[in-house]
């Protein structure tokens, strides 16, 4: 089974190239050392920052973290194939289900960004 149509057009819009593709795993030894420190940073944003749903982030706050660790890890190491529009379903099922929206992602990319000038310093610096 090849990529459905609708996610090779979300590939082509988020700009993900051969060159970006081939980075993926590279980008990821940056991120991976702070995923689960910006996952918890998540959890304490939307407490203090989303009221309206501050009380169902509180209360699956293990759940949140370990969802966004997984999927986050799959997005840089797992090909964009059928397993992927999978997983991308299976999220986007687990947060309607869960009464969260794409606003979350928002959260999650900022945490993941606000983090990479010191990672990647760090890891800049080990490899020096």
């Amino acid at each position: 089974m090849s990529v459905p149509p609708a996610f090779q057009v979300r590939l082509v819009a988020y700009g993900i190239s051969p060159d970006v593709l081939a980075a993926r795993r590279e980008v990821w030894t940056i991120v991976a050392p702070t995923i689960a420190a910006t996952a918890s940073e998540y959890v304490e944003t939307s407490i203090n920052f989303a009221p309206a749903i501050a009380d169902l982030v509180r209360r699956n706050r293990d759940l949140f973290s370990e969802v966004i660790i997984s999927y986050t890890t799959k997005l840089f190491l797992k090909p964009f194939d059928e397993d992927w529009v999978a997983d991308a379903e299976a999220r986007a099922r687990f947060e309607i289900e869960k009464g969260l929206d794409m606003r979350v992602r928002a959260v999650v990319n900022q945490n993941i960004l606000s983090r990479w000038p010191r990672s990647s310093d760090a890891i800049i610096g080990s490899l020096v």
